[in-house]
Order: structure tokens, then C-alpha cells, then sequence
């Protein structure tokens, strides 16, 4: 995967963002991971679970809010929405997401309110994710099938955005005199979350010392 990342990045000047719902305190093994694996730079949005309290049940409390879907549904479309609201109206989007959580739901939102931005949507087949076409014909309706496509393995995805031929139909960074530089931005959800969550429940439970 970390190959299609680098060669969007090279050939169009990507800056690509990185939304997850994993609690932040895991960034810098995010981090490690995605720079072994030579995922390119980007910026992080994830979430802060707060680990205060002297009660453990409480603390186990919070750790159960925070895994709940609607709280990570809400974080991704909050944060994304923040992103394309900052960014120039110029600037098309790429989100990247997988079918393990609720990110085709989520991206067909988003394309939804923003139709002229979303250049193309690419959702991850996995294992033990809801994968019926029922699903995503829900989650992407009112959207052109020629907007999304459902991949099983990464080297299914194009290593290029944009053709050759449809250079000028590209997106233009208004602040740079290149004519032919291509502006997109790439969103990604982490694919990473049920490994981490177990690595952080683990952490957790030595940390606090609970039986």
C-alpha cells in the first residue's frame, strides 16, 4: 500500500492526511510503524482518550465509550469536514478507507456534501467487514460508480490519479506558477485500529495494574 501512497505523493505533490479513530496516545507507534513500512509524511488526526480518574471502573468506562462506532463515525466526519473546509476550493479529494468500520458510510457522506471536491473514493475489502454490494450501493448512493471502487489488494489501485491525457482538467494550486502541478490530497483511515486496540488495552492493564 505504502508504494501507491509514494507514488501519488511524487507524481501529483499529494499531501496526504492520515484520520483515525485510534486514541492518540499511540501516534508514535502509528508512527514507527507507517515510516518501517515507508508510508510518506502526513498529518495525524486522531483522538485523545483521557486516561484521568482514581476509579479503574470509570477508566474502563471511558476506554468502552471511546471504542464505540458512532463516537469514531462522528470523530472521522468532523475532522474531515474540517479539512476540506480549510483547504482551497480548488483542491480535490482521494479518501482511502476499508469496510471493516464505517468509512464507506462516512466518504459517501462527505461526497454527498461536497460533489465537486471528491475525486475519487477507494474502499479496502476485509475480512469480517460487512462486504454485501447492498452495503455500499446504501453507503455511496447518489454518487457515480465511476466515483468509488471497492479493492481487495492494493496493487488493484491506479498509481496514478490523474491520466496524462486529463492534466488539465486537474486540480491547480492557485499559489503556485506551475501550470501543470496537480493539488490533491489524499485521506486515509488507518487500517491499523483493531491491532492497536489490543496493544493499547494491553498497555493499559499493565499500567494500572488491574486483575
Amino acid at each position: 500500500m505504502s508504494d501507491v501512497y509514494q507514488s501519488w505523493q511524487s507524481s501529483h505533490k499529494c499531501l496526504i492526511h492520515y484520520v483515525s479513530a485510534m486514541p492518540s496516545q499511540l501516534y508514535y507507534i502509528t508512527q514507527k510503524f507507517l515510516n518501517k513500512e515507508k508510508f510518506p509524511g502526513g498529518s495525524f488526526h486522531m483522538r485523545h482518550l483521557k486516561l484521568v480518574g482514581p476509579d479503574k471502573y470509570d477508566l474502563i468506562k471511558k476506554i468502552l465509550d471511546f471504542a464505540k462506532q458512532d463516537a469514531s463515525q462522528k470523530h472521522k466526519l468532523r475532522v474531515i469536514q474540517d479539512i476540506l473546509d480549510h483547504a482551497p476550493i480548488t483542491q480535490q479529494f482521494t479518501m482511502v478507507g476499508d469496510s471493516g468500520e464505517l468509512d464507506p458510510e462516512i466518504y459517501g457522506e462527505i461526497a454527498r456534501n461536497y460533489p465537486d471536491r471528491i475525486k475519487m473514493i477507494f474502499i479496502r475489502h476485509v475480512e469480517g467487514g460487512k462486504n454485501d454490494d447492498n452495503r455500499f450501493q446504501v453507503a455511496f448512493n447518489d454518487i457515480p460508480n465511476n466515483k468509488w471502487k471497492v479493492f481487495n489488494k492494493a496493487n488493484e489501485l491506479p498509481h496514478k490519479l490523474y491520466d496524462d491525457n486529463d492534466i488539465d482538467d486537474a486540480p491547480i494550486n492557485p499559489n503556485n506558477d506551475l501550470d501543470n502541478e496537480i493539488n490533491v490530497i489524499s485521506l486515509s483511515t488507518s487500517l491499523f485500529y483493531n491491532i492497536y486496540s489490543v496493544l493499547f488495552i494491553s498497555y493499559f492493564t499493565m499500567t494500572y495494574n488491574f486483575c
